[in-house]
């Protein structure tokens, strides 16, 4: 992609980057995230002390797949792949909210390396958790002879998916923080510049 090809397609996104837009974006990511959670929890349950392979951030071996899925039984296998299943949104919602909400700030900001630094992680992060959760399905439907391609595939990816992630949060978070800041201080500041009557203030000495 070139230069002006880029630019141009940046353009279309901070036109989309509303604040209408950036809502309607973050609804689902966080209804599918939140249902993600609650699902995990179960899983949790019937491994306790054994975190599921998506989770991993040293990533995993052949043998760690097969201890976990043993220890999920049939029941857990099945809920794994339906929850990886859900999985498959998940990675698209985070990359259509990502990149309208630091179109949104960053970018209208004036601080463009960064949101498209950002907006480039989004995306990677995207094509990464994608290909993590086919590796996955295929990992469940090999039990109990996963393959050493597909275990040190999702591991590596595994691997490269969690620090985007996590990367993506902290400047949600951040860049949340800043944009109440700067509601604030404007709401302030309109009611500061407001002319007060007689009836609100009281009468001028």
């Amino acid at each position: 992609m070139n230069q002006q090809t880029a630019s141009r397609l940046l353009g279309r996104l901070d036109r989309l980057a509303t604040t209408r837009n950036t809502w309607l974006a973050y609804a689902p990511f966080a209804a599918v995230g939140t249902w993600l959670m609650v699902a995990d929890a179960r899983l949790q349950r019937l491994a306790p002390g054994l975190p599921k392979l998506d989770f991993r951030p040293a990533g995993y071996s052949p043998a760690d797949v097969v201890r976990l899925f043993q220890t999920y039984g049939p029941a857990g296998r099945a809920e794994y792949g339906q929850q990886t299943l859900v999985d498959t949104l998940f990675p698209v919602l985070v990359a259509a909210f990502g990149l309208l909400f630091f179109a949104r700030t960053c970018r209208r900001w004036g601080w463009r390396g960064l949101g498209n630094l950002l907006i480039t992680g989004c995306l990677l992060f995207m094509v990464v958790d994608l290909a993590e959760n086919a590796c996955i399905f295929a990992l469940l439907a090999q039990f109990p002879h996963p393959s050493w391609t597909a275990a040190t595939l999702g591991s590596l990816l595994t691997q490269l998916k969690l620090p985007l992630l996590f990367t993506i949060y902290f400047f949600v978070l951040l860049n949340a923080l800043l944009l109440s800041g700067r509601l604030v201080r404007g709401w302030w500041r309109a009611l500061a510049e407001t002319p007060c009557s007689d009836a609100a203030c009281g009468p001028r000495a």
